[in-house]
């Protein structure tokens, strides 16, 4: 069964708005958790959990990470932040493809739209470029996750460059979060909406949940 979440619209920010305080609001609502899994996730331990709104002129998200392990190399836009620790969303406004947006505690984002694993297209660095990002770290070696670290991330409607989107309010659409670090020491592939495929692959919109703009 797909899961699903019920977004409305908040009315009080906007793009313009202080990414700070989109932060603090994005807090105030229901944290979902990234922690399904198919595949074997050896000796990673890890919380993940997301945060969206919508206003106006945007979609925003929060990621909250505690992990045991960590890596941040990349720093520009669409190199493979995947490999990195990573929090990724996926989003179908319909059935011409679906985009994916990566994000390691950088700030950098890799971005990509088409219709499945193979067929992939990047959204320009340009385009990238107009997202705005928050983030934090922390890191206590007392504690068996060492290291915290959050994003706040701003996504105006034109990011979404394959549609020419004037709101989200009404739609309903297909999406999934997923937490990752293909080049960590302890590797892991966790979901939102759980994936079944006998390798991990997150480039299944079959097993995408759910998201409503009311």
């Amino acid at each position: 069964m797909s899961k699903k979440i019920n977004i409305s619209e908040v009315q009080h920010i906007n793009f313009l708005s202080d990414i700070s305080l989109v932060s603090s609001v994005l807090n105030q609502q229901k944290k979902h958790k990234i922690n399904e899994t198919f595949w074997p996730n050896v000796a990673y331990k890890g919380t993940c959990d997301v945060s969206v709104l919508y206003t106006a002129d945007m979609l925003a998200l929060r990621f909250e990470v505690q992990e045991n392990d960590f890596l941040a190399r990349y720093i520009n836009p669409n190199e493979p932040v995947y490999e990195d620790s990573c929090v990724e969303f996926f989003l179908a406004f319909d059935d011409s493809g679906y985009y994916n947006f990566e994000f390691n505690s950088n700030r950098a984002c890799l971005a990509q739209f088409g219709t499945n694993k193979h067929d992939r297209r990047f959204i320009l660095a340009a385009d990238l470029r107009k997202i705005k990002i928050q983030k934090s770290f922390r890191q206590n070696q007392n504690s068996e996750l060492p290291y915290s670290w959050e994003l706040t991330i701003m996504l105006p409607l034109t990011v979404f460059t394959h549609h020419q989107l004037k709101t989200l309010k009404g739609k309903c659409c297909k999406a999934n979060f997923y937490k990752c670090g293909d080049d960590l020491k302890h590797p892991h592939f966790l979901c939102w909406n759980k994936v079944e495929n006998h390798e991990p692959n997150f480039h299944l919109p079959a097993y995408f949940g759910e998201l409503i703009f009311e």
